[in-house]
């Protein structure tokens, strides 16, 4: 809703509330006990049995924004903006763990611990104050805002509140170089709060050797953030150059702490005072060429600093990223079109002492084409190579997806016939670095499948 005073005030207000209620349920089977807090039957008669846990889980959420927003013009070269709001959030969770025996037969678990009955309340009340200045091609905006923070936490009939205040300075700064070029730089600073899932202290469980519990004690992040970036096009011969560098310092992130038993692990959240940091930069540089052929460069870096905890003891690791890609496409208008494409990926990671470094090299192929003004064919070939560099890993692997559509002009009727891994490809790696653990996983994928789908358009 907007409404106009004078030429120069413009006062601007806005309301939202959304509501969502999510009810995820977990069932796990296995040969033997997981987690010895769980007090679970065993039928010691039995060597066939097995651990049939099953977990019932609702979660509520309900948020209401609400905001003012008052803009002065005070001359051509000044504005000045005052915003005035709230942000509230209601949450609610229950969950509860039990095991089926033979015969239906159901073992409630009705320990504490076992159970969640929890709700949380979040209120942001705040004041902002916002000033833009124009001086010939230079743009400055500084701001500042104000928040009064309120929660509320009530579990095991004990309830939790705290009330705290915070100061976010903000600042903009845009120069235009030229028509088509600019240079941005921003920082920026945030409170980040947690939610009623990693508050909640009853456990509750993820996967098949995984149990989580909340902590009721959990305080805000703060993240602080500095960026830069430069843009250029040039119309006389379609050539763009995007580059960017962003910094960024997060403190008492949330941190998952580990009691790790064999495979099976007990994880919480605590904060971290330890600081962590990250540097990303990438330049990309693009261009046509007659209106035939569009050439695209890449890379992106980026290096993090991260924490985790395990079995109590703080763990920092370091994980380093590079990325090269480069493109070469065809822009007919009146021919097939084709796409060539090569990346290649460096992901490096250091974890107590340990260090692990992962190459992926892919080529990847396009093809569209369009045939007998109705019919339109599309093609896509990806060859990618995995692997270690101190070769215990290799898993290369191949893709082949294509489809063909049809669609007669002025017609209602379309048809579509598409294949997906037509090349029966059986896996694909990826690696990552939790903090913890540096890890490389093999997922398999779903083999060859056609599909035929027809539409109607009214």
């Amino acid at each position: 809703m907007y409404y106009t005073t004078k030429k120069k005030n413009t006062i601007n207000a806005f309301i939202e509330n959304t509501y969502s209620e999510d009810n995820p349920f977990y069932n796990s089977i296995t040969g033997f006990q997981r987690f010895e807090i769980i007090p679970s039957f065993n039928d010691i008669n039995d060597t066939n049995f097995k651990y049939n846990m099953t977990q019932l889980k609702s979660v509520k959420d309900r948020k209401t924004k609400g905001s003012i927003n008052y803009y002065h013009t005070i001359n051509d070269m000044s504005h000045l903006n005052i915003s005035l709001g709230t942000d509230i959030n209601k949450q609610g969770l229950k969950s509860h763990i039990y095991q089926e025996l033979e015969g239906k037969t159901v073992l409630n678990f009705d320990q504490e611990n076992l159970n969640n009955d929890a709700s949380y309340s979040f209120i942001d009340n705040f004041l902002g104050v916002h000033y833009k200045l124009e001086i010939g091609k230079l743009t400055l905006r500084p701001g500042i805002v104000l928040h009064n923070y309120k929660s509320e936490n009530s579990q095991y009939s004990t309830v939790t509140k705290v009330h705290k205040s915070m100061i976010a300075p903000s600042f903009k700064v845009y120069y235009q170089i030229g028509k088509s070029e600019s240079i941005r730089f921003s920082y920026s600073i945030k409170n980040n709060f947690t939610n009623i899932n990693n508050l909640a202290q009853g456990h509750i469980l993820r996967s098949y050797n995984s149990i989580f519990r909340g902590n009721s004690n959990l305080d805000k992040s703060i993240s602080e953030s500095y960026s830069l970036r430069y843009f250029s096009f040039q119309s006389y011969n379609y050539t763009n150059i995007i580059a960017s560098i962003r910094y960024s310092n997060r403190k008492y992130n949330l941190k998952s702490d580990s009691d790790i038993t064999g495979i099976d692990a007990v994880n919480t959240l605590v904060n971290l005072s330890d600081p962590e940091e990250s540097i990303s930069a990438n330049i990309g540089y693009g261009r046509s060429f007659y209106s035939l052929f569009k050439l695209n460069l890449d890379s992106r870096y980026r290096w993090s600093n991260n924490n985790g905890v395990q079995n109590s003891e703080v763990v920092n690791s370091i994980s380093e990223n590079q990325n090269y890609s480069t493109s070469l496409r065809t822009t007919f208008s009146e021919f097939p079109n084709i796409s060539l494409e090569y990346d290649y990926n460096i992901n490096e990671y250091e974890n107590s002492g340990e260090v692990r470094v992962f190459t992926t090299s892919s080529y990847s192929a396009d093809i569209e084409a369009i045939f007998l003004k109705s019919f339109t064919f599309r093609a896509r070939y990806r060859y990618s190579d995995y692997e270690s560099k101190d070769g215990s890993i290799n898993n290369p692997s191949r893709s082949l997806t294509s489809s063909l559509f049809y669609n007669k002009k002025d017609s209602h009727w379309e048809f579509n016939v598409r294949g997906t891994n037509l090349l029966n490809n059986s896996s694909i790696s990826k690696d990552s670095s939790s903090g913890s653990f540096i890890s490389s996983t093999q997922n398999y994928v779903q083999p060859k499948y056609i599909i035929f789908s027809v539409r109607y358009s009214l």
